[in-house]
């Protein structure tokens, strides 16, 4: 309530990842193949009318933050976590298609979102329409508190990325995200986040993103343009090509990126 009154706008901010967050967490226990969870309901797909709604859509057709987080979680081919408590944290891996995927699964931990303190990588092999489980603990040499369950001193880490890619050319599918001792509360002057807008050969727009700290829940705000992900974490030392579709408003490229941890907004830079 006093954040409510004392920062509207990061009140807003919050509530509106808050929402897809919980959308998330719930399809996640739901496609996990060891839940009990039989199902889980979106709502509404659009809102009826302008302001807070039910919808994964805006009532003016926009997607919401609440539509990428489930987009990201149903892709037919991706991954999540879970956080079984003592038993570490499970890595999920899912693929809906018709056919055996193989992949390279990674997974790093890190400190106070910039320090990488552990990291392994884990070849993994899906069959057509199933799924596979991975325990965190089990891809490292050595114990690791990966959920910081057995509170021995302070955390060894704060954020655990984990990342399914291609395995010949390693390009990025999915990523999930876990962070044991919650999310930031505390806003960073200068996390390193720097977003430039390119164009492609075959003249679609997209905006390139990296950081030198984790970012959490990276807002694009493109004026005339939608990107194809929003609301997305993004970990130090990666980077994220963006594509956006539509119109730039008055034909230039303009915009805005902000994170939830972050202060303020950043314009994106210029064409690259």
């Amino acid at each position: 309530m006093r954040l409510r009154y004392s920062d509207m706008l990061r009140y807003l901010y919050m509530s509106r990842v808050a929402t897809g967050e919980v959308m998330a967490r719930t399809m996640a226990e739901w496609r996990r193949g060891a839940s009990a969870c039989q199902g889980a309901l979106v709502w509404f797909l659009r809102d009826l009318w302008p302001g807070a709604g039910w919808g994964a859509i805006d009532a003016l057709g926009v997607p919401k933050a609440a539509y990428f987080a489930l987009k990201r979680v149903l892709a037919p081919v991706a991954v999540t976590i879970s956080d079984e408590g003592l038993n570490g944290l499970v890595l999920h891996v899912f693929n809906d298609g018709p056919s055996v995927f193989e992949g390279l699964l990674s997974l790093q931990l890190l400190r106070h979102g910039q320090t990488q303190v552990a990291h392994a990588r884990h070849v993994v092999q899906i069959p057509p329409h199933g799924s596979v489980e991975v325990r965190a603990d089990a891809m490292f040499l050595h114990f690791m508190d990966t959920s910081y369950a057995y509170r021995f001193g302070p955390p060894g880490h704060h954020a655990v990325v984990a990342t399914l890619s291609e395995m010949q050319r390693e390009t990025l599918i999915s990523q999930a995200f876990h962070f044991p001792v919650g999310f930031d509360a505390v806003t960073v002057a200068d996390l390193g986040l720097d977003a430039k807008f390119v164009q492609k050969p075959d003249d679609v727009w997209a905006i390139q993103l990296q950081t030198q700290r984790m970012a959490q829940f990276v807002q694009l705000d493109i004026p005339g343009c939608q990107p194809s992900d929003n609301y997305f974490h993004l970990a130090p030392g990666s980077a994220r090509l963006i594509k956006l579709h539509g119109q730039f408003k008055s034909g230039n490229p303009k915009g805005m990126v902000s994170a939830l941890n972050g202060r303020g907004s950043t314009k994106i830079g210029a064409i690259g």
